[in-house]
């Protein structure tokens, strides 16, 4: 560590210290959440709370960057249903035990501290297409960015690019897989009813149907949200590929005017007619409950959480987030298979097929019977049949990217 780079970590140890003085798969079943997974859950929730405490931090938060401190190499849920903390530095083991629930938590020495891999993670992002990666993740448990690539004959290559940028190998491994990720679309095999039965809704889980010139396929609705031009749908963006048309699981049409497709993301927003209305409710086919959306978080998710996905081809899933910051490539099928990067997703250890794009991801509060929103689905990746997992896109990277103003959910 360079002279500068010693003062910075000086500095914010001091103000860490001043901080604490102020203070496919079958639908399946709700998955028991054990009480040592809420104590880890919120200890991980009052270590982040106490980093935003610090102002160096707070500072780089008000300007959207996503800084911690020094030493901090991540958390994650353990197999020993402990909070795992990972840092660089064994003399911030104190630190951290008067922050947290010292009977439930764990330490774990790492080489490479979390600002490190996000901003190696940041900088390969810009290059994954030119230099054939397909995806890009941040394994906290591993500390470590994985890196897939298309074959053995590229990772001389990227290991240069990367060495010659002044960034440590140390930081990445490598996994060869010949397949990109699939975008969680499905032909719609339905036809097309000029006179359906009218709804008027388009909510949470239900079938959302594209027309493109090439045919008609199906994807969910994730939730129900209201920006500057009124209340709509948001689903995934790469419904939006091949001159997307679309109307709601009764065949009526949203039409494409208004939409706003975000760049960065797989989620967009399409606009409702007027007459339409709104829900907080997963419900119909294929579900075999109604399940209430009681709120919706932006806080980023710890590994090993269990989620719930919900979507038209599987009906409800529950799973847990292998990663909380995954770059990935998908190919464009309707563009002459364009790469298009969408970047920082979880990924979930559940199956996601075709037809669940947009589809809504939740925890769960036993205590209350609702479910928390946190995402939507986005694809599905993985090396072979036998390892398969969903790919969803956060909430806070659409509620940012669309400019949604208020989430519809039950309080």
């Amino acid at each position: 560590m360079n002279m500068k780079l010693k003062i910075i970590s000086f500095i914010m140890s001091i103000a860490m210290i001043s901080s604490l003085t102020n203070n496919v798969f079958a639908e399946s079943t709700v998955a028991s959440t054990s009480n040592n997974q809420f104590i880890a859950i919120n200890n991980y929730n009052v270590l982040l709370d106490h980093f935003q405490q610090i102002p160096y931090l707070k500072m780089c938060s008000g300007l959207s960057k996503e800084v911690y401190p020094d030493n901090y190499g991540g958390a994650y849920y353990g197999a020993d249903d402990k909070l795992h903390i990972l840092t660089t530095d064994i003399l911030q083991f104190d630190y951290y035990r008067v922050l947290t629930d010292s009977e439930n938590i764990t330490f774990e020495i790492v080489e490479n501290s979390y600002n490190e891999l996000i901003e190696a993670k940041n900088f390969i992002y810009e290059y994954m297409k030119p230099l054939g990666i397909i995806m890009s993740t941040l394994y906290e448990h591993r500390n470590i960015i994985e890196l897939q690539v298309k074959n053995k004959e590229s990772i001389d290559n990227i290991s240069t690019f990367i060495t010659n940028n002044g960034y440590d190998l140390s930081l990445f491994s490598f996994t060869v897989n010949n397949e990109y990720p699939q975008a969680s679309e499905m032909e719609l095999e339905t036809p097309i009813y000029a006179n359906a039965r009218s709804t008027n809704k388009a909510t949470p889980g239900s079938k959302l149907n594209i027309q493109r010139p090439s045919g008609n396929y199906y994807a969910t609705v994730g939730f129900n949200a209201r920006n500057s031009s009124g209340y709509g749908l948001v689903t995934a963006a790469h419904c939006s590929w091949g001159n997307a048309t679309f109307s709601n699981d009764s065949f009526q049409s949203l039409g494409s005017s208004g939409v706003t497709v975000s760049t960065q993301y797989d989620v967009m927003f399409i606009p409702l007619p007027s007459n339409f209305g709104t829900s907080a409710t997963i419900s119909g086919t294929p579900y075999t409950s109604t399940y209430v959306i009681g709120g919706a978080s932006t806080r980023v998710l710890e590994l090993s959480t269990i989620v719930y996905s919900f979507g038209q081809k599987t009906g409800m899933q529950s799973g847990q987030v292998l990663s909380s910051s995954s770059d990935v490539t998908y190919t464009n099928e309707y563009n002459n298979n364009e790469l298009i990067t969408y970047r920082d997703n979880y990924h979930i250890s559940n199956y996601s097929g075709g037809g669940n794009s947009g589809g809504p991801v939740c925890t769960y509060d036993s205590t209350t019977g609702k479910y928390t929103l946190v995402g939507i689905i986005s694809g599905s990746a993985g090396n072979d049949d036998s390892f398969s997992y969903c790919i969803a896109a956060k909430l806070g990277n659409a509620t940012s990217s669309l400019g949604l103003l208020s989430i519809t959910a039950q309080p």
